[in-house]
């Protein structure tokens, strides 16, 4: 069942319950497949690189693909040869490939998946690998690349290679959904699952009404640190990013809104709060594969509300067919992710140390 589907049951008490039965199935699976991990670390392979996993524990966006750009970069000024491993989610070939070389984009969005793609653009000195094993991807990009950080995207719940932190990224405004285990709720694993993080992000913080809440539940589970982050607009972009545009270039004009992202809400809330007025908006769901059907109709719906142009996340304009010759002009918003006021030195500093921490391990001495 599509994720976009599950999304509108998930808000209904009553449908949700009609898959508690299933709730329960998932959940023992997913804790006898952690619990056979905890009695056997022998299952565990281990790379010779600095491994960071990102992930979560729901269904559906927290700022993943941003937050692999930023810890990618702090490790490339930390002088490390950085390479970044994903699954390559909704893409058309099935075998381990390199995305990028680290020099030059090496693939599409139809081979690869559009996050591995934008991360490709995003990142050009750092090599993207994708591929659903991610031991053999991790060999090739040691191997071939010489990489020596590895940044696992949405890998928290990959548990058969090992990693030297488990960052861990939850939503500040809706953080456990219902509280319901997939598919009645969007929970990929139960909350206490945080046990195993090294440390909790807590992403679009500045659109929560308050994160003291959610802080307390996870204290409940694990005392790794707690970073605040959010995600910061930056520039508009024309699809593929070929062009920018400055932040305030579509002050003042009215635009219609699309987005088929994990939570296409906070697509608006954001443009909300960078004073962008919307016409109108249209939610696809995660990885839509947009059709040319899709922008005729999307520009229909622009020129029927009297909006100037359409305007939509990055990782969606990766997706838009590059033939398209829009009757109004299309137009992507790039954003940052950023940690919030002086978690921003501190969640530096973190990483610097437990980086130390494993190059000292690694040259003989006492970790």
């Amino acid at each position: 069942m599509p994720i976009a589907v599950l999304t509108d049951i998930w808000r209904k008490r009553d449908l949700s319950a009609v898959l508690w039965p299933l709730s329960l199935l998932y959940g023992a699976v997913i804790h006898l497949r952690n619990a056979a991990f905890d009695r056997d670390p022998s299952r565990i392979r281990r790379l010779p690189a600095f491994l960071i996993a990102l992930g979560n524990i729901t269904v559906g966006g927290t700022g993943k693909t941003p937050a692999a750009v930023m810890i990618g970069s702090m490790l490339r000024r930390q002088g490390l040869r950085v390479g970044i491993l994903s699954r390559g989610y909704g893409r058309t070939e099935k075998d381990t490939q390199a995305v990028s070389d680290g020099s030059r984009l090496l693939t599409g969005p139809e081979q690869a998946g559009d996050e591995p793609v934008l991360l490709s653009m995003l990142l050009p000195d750092v090599p993207v690998l994708v591929g659903a094993d991610r031991v053999e991807s991790g060999r090739l990009a040691v191997e071939r690349f010489g990489c020596n950080a590895l940044i696992l995207d949405d890998a928290f719940q990959h548990r058969c290679i090992a990693r030297d932190l488990n960052l861990v990224l939850i939503d500040a405004v809706n953080p456990w959904g219902n509280g319901w285990m997939l598919p009645a709720g969007p929970l990929r694993e139960p909350v206490s699952s945080l046990k195993r993080a090294d440390a909790v992000l807590l992403a679009r913080a500045d659109q929560a009404v308050s994160c003291e809440r959610t802080r307390t539940l996870i204290r409940k589970w694990t005392q790794a640190p707690v970073f605040e982050a959010v995600h910061q607009p930056v520039t508009w972009v024309l699809p593929g990013g070929i062009e920018e545009k400055p932040l305030d270039f579509l002050d003042g004009r009215s635009v219609f809104a699309f987005a088929g992202i994990g939570h296409p809400e906070s697509f608006l809330r954001t443009l909300e709060g960078i004073g962008v007025s919307c016409a109108g908006f249209k939610r696809y769901g995660d990885h839509h594969p947009y059709s040319m059907n899709d922008l005729r109709k999307l520009a229909g719906k622009a020129f029927n509300s009297g909006a100037s142009c359409l305007v939509t996340t990055e990782k969606d304009g990766i997706r838009l067919p590059r033939v398209w010759n829009p009757p109004v002009p299309v137009y992507c918003l790039r954003i940052r992710f950023e940690m919030r006021g002086e978690d921003r030195d501190r969640f530096h500093e973190w990483l610097v140390e437990r980086l130390q921490k494993k190059t000292a391990y690694s040259d003989g001495e006492q970790p």
